[in-house]
C-alpha cells in the first residue's frame, strides 16, 4: 500500500506455491506508528485455506508474526501459526463465548492480549496482571481474534461472541 492508493482501499496479495518450512511475514510502516488508529483506519490479515495466521494494524515500526507451510499431510496447502513445541501452548474457552473468555496458559506467562475484529481492528489490549481471563460482554455478537503473546511466541485464536 503506499498514499498512491485511494482513502479507504483494499490492497489483496496473492502469494501461491509455497514450499513447507518456517516463513517470516513482516508488515512495515514508513511513518512508524502502524497503519491502525492515530492517522487512519488501515488493518491487515494473512490468511490461508485454513483460515486467520495473523491481523491487526495496531503497531509501531513492523508487526512480525512467523508461520509454518506444512503441504505433507493432505493435498490442499496448509499453515498454521507456529507455536513452541505445542500449538496448543494456549487455549481459549467457552467458544462461543457470551461473557468470559478464559485462557488457558498451561505453564506459560502472557505478555500481552489484543482482540481484534473480523476486519483487524484493535477492540481491546491487556498488559498487566497475570492475565487469565477477558470479559467480552459488551463485544458486539460476531467473530473475534484473540492474539496472546508470551515472550517471543504470538499465537492468534479466533473466537465467537454470543
Amino acid at each position: 500500500y503506499s498514499t498512491a492508493n485511494p482513502d479507504g482501499s483494499t490492497v489483496v496479495e496473492n502469494i501461491n506455491g509455497l514450499s513447507s518450512g518456517n516463513y517470516t511475514f513482516t508488515i512495515t510502516d514508513a511513518f512508524g506508528d502502524g497503519i491502525c488508529c492515530g492517522f487512519g483506519n488501515g488493518s491487515y490479515t494473512l490468511e490461508s485455506s485454513e483460515g486467520v495466521i495473523a491481523s491487526g494494524g495496531d503497531f509501531g515500526a513492523s508487526d512480525v508474526t512467523n508461520f509454518c507451510v506444512d503441504d505433507t499431510k493432505s493435498q490442499a496447502l496448509r499453515t498454521e501459526p507456529l507455536a513452541r513445541e505445542d500449538n496448543n501452548l494456549f487455549r481459549i474457552f467457552p467458544n462461543p463465548a457470551e461473557r468470559i473468555l478464559h485462557i488457558d496458559v498451561q505453564d506459560a506467562t502472557v505478555d500481552n492480549i489484543k482482540v481484534f475484529s473480523m476486519l483487524g481492528m484493535l477492540v481491546s489490549e491487556v498488559k498487566d496482571g497475570d492475565i487469565r481471563s477477558i470479559d467480552v460482554s459488551n463485544y458486539k455478537t460476531g467473530t473475534y481474534f484473540v492474539r496472546i503473546t508470551s515472550g517471543d511466541t504470538t499465537i492468534t485464536r479466533r473466537f465467537i461472541k454470543k
